[in-house]
């Protein structure tokens, strides 16, 4: 299973950071103080995700009181919440770390990140639907509570990890990655003995 490892800034040894355990360990996401990191903790077939917290002085991991179906987790700049996807239904969640609540806020969303000053969520939507392309990158507002269009999918082809990535600069423009690959057929003759 995937694990999550540190290794220094100015190069060495990976290190596990957790310890050796059979659960899949994703997403990593370092809380502002850098001293611990939230990430995403499964089971090796990805099902029964939550997430986890480590310390990073005592290698303790505890789980965020209800976050059990969470996955994808970003901390705040602030630490004050947490941003993470429901497993199931992918619906984006906003996690309050001192009350430990969650509310919804879209009802699809992937790849959630912070904004660098933490007044927006960043997400994207599915990139094909049934009608074929469409949606983009959306970004929810923290101080009114709402959600706005930043950019949609362009008419050329877009790729990513898993579905379409993309990143933020330091000012928040979208940064997405075009795919320049080919997808030609041929057709091959073959003369066997």
């Amino acid at each position: 299973p995937e694990k999550i490892y540190l290794v220094p800034a100015s190069g060495g040894v990976p290190v596990l950071a957790t310890g050796d355990s059979p659960q899949r360990q994703t997403y990593p996401s370092w809380a502002p103080d850098g001293n611990s990191m939230l990430f995403t903790s499964s089971d090796e077939d990805r099902s029964n995700p939550s997430l986890q917290m480590l310390d990073l002085k005592n290698k303790s991991v505890s789980q965020l009181s209800g976050s059990a179906g969470l996955h994808r987790g970003q901390i705040s700049p602030d630490g004050r919440y947490v941003i993470a996807l429901e497993d199931v239904s992918e619906r984006l969640m906003l996690y309050e770390v001192t009350s430990r609540t969650t509310r919804t806020l879209a009802q699809q969303a992937d790849y959630p990140r912070w904004s660098a000053d933490g007044q927006y969520v960043y997400f994207n939507s599915a990139y094909f639907s049934a009608t074929g392309r469409a949606g983009g990158v959306y970004r929810w507002k923290l101080a009114t509570n709402t959600t706005e269009s930043v950019v949609k999918y362009p008419d050329f082809l877009l790729t990513g990890a898993y579905g379409v990535s993309y990143g933020l600069t330091p000012e928040n423009e979208i940064l997405m990655l075009r795919d320049l690959s080919t997808r030609d057929l041929y057709a091959l003759d073959m003369e066997l003995p």
